[in-house]
């Protein structure tokens, strides 16, 4: 009988932990990409991938399990896509990237060549801002769909999308066109809470409407990385200019700021989002996020 009651008592008190544990949120795929996503037959091109709190990750195709950051060379027969999968006891996060394989005529070896074309990160919560990143070669013209429309040929820009959307580039000369796409999941967050990133953003700043306004940013350029602003709302601002000062006495990890100014177009509350990225490494950045308040 004792035994019994220490065993309900042990069951009991699993079932308490496991009520008031801390809810571990699922993983999240920061970037999956191909370079070059677009290839000729026989040649090969690199999976590069980075993901952060998965118990396991894995990619199709007989790649099977992966370490969470690294690179794997590939050389698909016919266009493939690649799915990754990240999981941990919360939940899956899938995200996938395209590799299109042409077989070109001779006449035809000069079309584009999409080096990449990713989303940094691939999975967002509803209202999250992701950041698209490309770079091509050889197009004489370059566009993204869902609205996006003609873009320059290397570039970034913020999306915030609504459930799961696919985007595509086609990139566009006089021997022919190609095209790459990327998708980005938005993922069910454990609570109602919008992300974290929203709430409470890394700088929250009052500006007067139709008046200037700067955000000064510490910066190193000499070690290959620089701001980029991903995302804004043109219509409630518009970026006039953007340029580097140096300090007059180096701060500690910067030897200058990267000033962007800004005026306030319409009352209302406008999210900026800035990348410090290499470009060697277009999807390794850290991001700040700005909250702008624009009144009377």
């Amino acid at each position: 009988m004792r035994t019994v009651c220490v065993s309900i008592t042990l069951l009991l008190l699993l079932v308490v932990f496991a009520c008031v544990a801390p809810q571990v949120p699922s993983p999240t795929v920061n970037h999956f990409y191909a370079n070059p996503a677009h290839v000729s037959q026989g040649n090969s091109c690199t999976l590069n991938w980075r993901v952060t709190g998965a118990d396991t990750v894995t990619i199709d195709h007989g790649l099977g399990t992966i370490p969470a950051t690294g690179s794997r060379t590939v050389s698909p027969d016919e266009s493939t896509v690649y799915e990754l999968t990240a999981s941990n006891r919360s939940g899956v996060t899938i995200a996938d990237t395209s590799v299109t394989v042409s077989v070109l005529p001779h006449s035809a070896v000069d079309v584009p060549v999409i080096n990449h074309f990713e989303s940094t990160p691939n999975s967002v919560m509803p209202g999250g801002i992701a950041t698209l990143v490309w770079d091509v070669t050889g197009a004489t013209s370059v566009s993204i769909d869902q609205g996006i429309g003609e873009v320059p040929a290397s570039d970034r820009k913020g999306v915030i999308p609504i459930g799961t959307m696919k985007y595509t580039l086609t990139a566009v000369n006089a021997s022919g066109e190609v095209s790459a796409s990327t998708s980005v999941v938005t993922m069910e967050p454990a609570t109602s809470q919008p992300p974290a990133e929203l709430t409470s953003p890394h700088i929250q700043e009052q500006v007067i409407l139709n008046q200037p306004f700067t955000i000064n940013l510490d910066s190193s350029p000499a070690t290959g990385f620089q701001w980029e602003l991903d995302y804004y709302e043109p219509d409630l601002v518009s970026l006039e200019s953007s340029e580097y000062k140096p300090y007059s006495v180096p701060q500690a990890g910067a030897t200058g700021s990267q000033q962007f100014a800004f005026k306030a177009l319409k009352v209302g509350d406008a999210t900026l989002k800035f990348s410090y990225t290499h470009a060697g490494e277009p999807l390794n950045s850290t991001s700040k996020y700005y909250k702008v308040y624009i009144v009377p």
